[in-house]
């Protein structure tokens, strides 16, 4: 994945300005960021997130990669992520229905305002629009723009750079089927 998607999430993040997280399949409904382009003196956020398992369901990150899976396939991981969860994450879990008809209609997913991924001071709250990634037909990862929320709306973001970032999920997807790294 880092292959097929190192120099689109570069392209991209020099593109929008913004910082750029990429995130892999890693099985059970889950992602992991295995790259990114933040840079704190440019994007106001820490980069310390390669590695990081974000919440499939608070995360822009994992609820795209959720709502990209068919409908057997997310039912069945759903359940059994949402089985161990408590607190907020029960309560994002409950309501994953609602936010997917959100996500289809608007075409992205979105980042919880006010969900810490980590106990990591990110220099203020992130935001966050997020397309999954697509192999052929497997759902493959998920990427995502990110940016601090006091800087600009979720709509602003959306409405300047959708095309951008779901174009860029394509190339990388294409890239992750060819295996080039181009």
């Amino acid at each position: 994945m880092v292959e097929a998607g190192s120099s689109e999430i570069i392209r991209l993040s020099e593109l929008t300005g913004l910082g750029v997280d990429l995130a892999a399949a890693i099985g059970n409904g889950r992602v992991e960021i295995v790259d990114t382009t933040r840079k704190f003196s440019e994007h106001g956020i820490f980069p310390d997130c390669i590695g990081f398992r974000p919440s499939p369901f608070r995360s822009a990150l994992g609820s795209a990669f959720l709502a990209a899976l068919d409908a057997d396939e997310r039912a069945d991981v759903s359940a059994k992520l949402a089985l161990n969860t408590k607190g907020q994450e029960r309560k994002a879990a409950l309501s994953l229905p609602e936010k997917l008809k959100e996500i289809r209609a608007r075409g992205f997913a979105t980042r919880e305002y006010g969900y810490w991924g980590r106990g990591v001071d990110y220099g203020g709250i992130p935001s966050a629009i997020s397309v999954a990634i697509r192999a052929s037909s497997r759902v493959v990862g998920a990427l995502s723009l990110v940016w601090l929320a006091e800087r600009q709306s979720v709509d602003d973001v959306a409405t300047a750079h959708l095309e951008r970032l779901t174009l860029a999920g394509e190339v990388i997807g294409r890239h992750f089927t060819s295996g080039s790294d181009i």
